[in-house]
């Protein structure tokens, strides 16, 4: 779930040095694709395919100087800039992605991915009021299920449970197999004590047989804030270890404490940052 003012809890902090960027960079630029001339001869729509190949690949810091060099090829295009803003906020560099999201949008001020994108880094920077303007702007331009989403999300995060929910099911309209709508609506619907039409959306996600850890930890914090400690333990131990579930436990008694929507999201935010955390090994319930 995007469902948070922190943003680590959304891809986390992982800024990584502009001269380690640029070795990367310079090792796929070379590595025999044959591409050489054609990027010193300024073909844009190469570059950007070897950029767009870098990141696809699993690499999007190395991609972010190539999409930088894309842009100094055409300064006026804002496919470069787009896609490296996506790339930034993949990385999570979120201040330096709202610097280029303002650039491509005053060369296309009627881009819906560029308002759009630029809203879900708002939301990232704790400005949520500010993204509702371009979330609107580019559904008046191209509604999108996307967008309302992140609509959804701003209001969740700003406390409007009920509009963050119409946002959702808005979404769900157009595309009524997302995932990440029926998840974000799903624990919406928890956070707001809405356990039962929250469940319904979210076992099957995350009893799915292809449920990633996050969906199912989303599933047993569901259950926790309804109270079936069983099938939150259950869930839980399928992807952690005994510590992590104990302290889960205790954090869904907590998060029930909290009255206020904004505060109760603020906290899932912190309280999933550490579990992506965990899940990743990155740190130790310990």
């Amino acid at each position: 779930m995007i469902l948070t003012a922190n943003r680590k809890s959304l891809i986390g902090l992982s800024l990584i040095a502009g001269l380690a960027l640029a070795g990367c960079a310079d090792d796929i630029y070379t590595r025999g694709q044959g591409l050489m001339p054609d990027l010193e001869n300024g073909d844009v729509s190469v570059m950007l395919r070897v950029a767009d190949s870098t990141r696809e690949s699993g690499d999007p810091a190395a991609a972010v100087p190539l999409y930088r060099r894309a842009h100094k090829l055409a300064p006026e295009d804002p496919r470069p800039l787009i896609a490296l803003a996506e790339t930034l906020v993949e990385i999570g560099a979120y201040d330096d992605a709202a610097e280029v999201w303002v650039q491509a949008l005053r060369l296309d001020d009627m881009n819906a991915r560029a308002l759009r994108g630029y809203g879900n880094t708002l939301v990232a920077l704790g400005q949520p009021q500010l993204a509702m303007t371009r979330f609107a702007a580019a559904n008046e331009l191209e509604p999108d299920p996307a967008t309302y989403n992140g609509m959804g999300v701003a209001y969740d995060v700003m406390g409007d449970a009920a509009n963050a929910q119409d946002s959702y099911r808005d979404g769900l309209v157009l595309a009524p197999d997302d995932v990440s709508l029926q998840n974000n609506l799903g624990l919406s619907l928890a956070l707001d004590g809405q356990y039962d039409e929250a469940l319904a959306l979210l076992e099957p996600i995350g009893l799915a047989p292809g449920a990633t850890a996050r969906q199912r930890q989303n599933l047993a914090l569901a259950y926790g804030l309804n109270r079936d400690y069983e099938m939150a333990e259950r869930l839980g131990r399928l992807d952690l270890d005994e510590v992590a579930v104990r302290q889960n436990l205790a954090y869904y008694d907590t998060l029930r404490g909290i009255d206020d929507h904004a505060r109760k999201v603020a906290a899932v935010g912190t309280f999933q940052a550490r579990l992506n955390a965990i899940l990743n090994g990155e740190v130790s319930a310990r």
